[in-house]
């Protein structure tokens, strides 16, 4: 069905691809925004991505260059987390997201709504990277005292040492 030109039927099954929150759907979403990256469906298609995945950080351009962009970073995110939980995606999004905006809603989202134990792993690698700032340190450190366990001590530790003596990165991050 997606494979027909801009239509009332392509409308339509992105619609219903939007209402169902279907994660089988997100692949034919991304082989779609190429076959379709001339028309004005693109914005439909990216729109009802940004909804299944839950993720609002691409915005459509004009520009077919960028547009290719947007798909090549597509197919590399969805490879890393196609098998994945959406907390997951989250958590991936707070350590690999295009922008400080992107990173800050993720962690938002999981702040919120989404978070559970499969996050950890996610936190530690963002403690562990050494480049935080004052807004993510404190969500992230309360994420991690929600769902961590004893593992994580050391490494909350270790990044205490760390802001006490400035080497975050260059970061104004201090101690909390």
């Amino acid at each position: 069905m997606l494979d027909i030109p801009d239509s009332y039927p392509l409308g339509r099954t992105v619609k219903v691809l939007k209402e169902l929150d279907d994660r089988a759907a997100i692949q034919a979403l991304i082989e779609s925004m190429e076959k379709h990256l001339y028309r004005s469906t693109f914005r439909n298609l990216l729109s009802s991505l940004n909804y299944v995945t839950g993720r609002e950080d691409l915005e459509d351009t004009r520009v077919i260059s960028e547009r290719i962009e947007i798909i090549e970073y597509l197919k590399r995110w969805w490879q890393r987390n196609k098998d994945k939980s959406k907390p997951e995606w989250f958590a991936d999004l707070l350590l690999n997201g295009r922008t400080e905006k992107t990173r800050l809603e993720a962690l938002n989202t999981l702040q919120q709504k989404m978070a559970d134990e499969t996050i950890v792993p996610y936190i530690i690698k963002y403690f562990d990277s050494k480049n935080f700032s004052d807004a993510f340190y404190r969500g992230v450190f309360n994420l991690l005292a929600r769902f961590g366990d004893d593992t994580c001590i050391p490494h909350i530790k270790r990044n205490e040492r760390l802001l006490k003596d400035g080497q975050n990165g260059g970061s104004t991050t201090k101690q909390i």
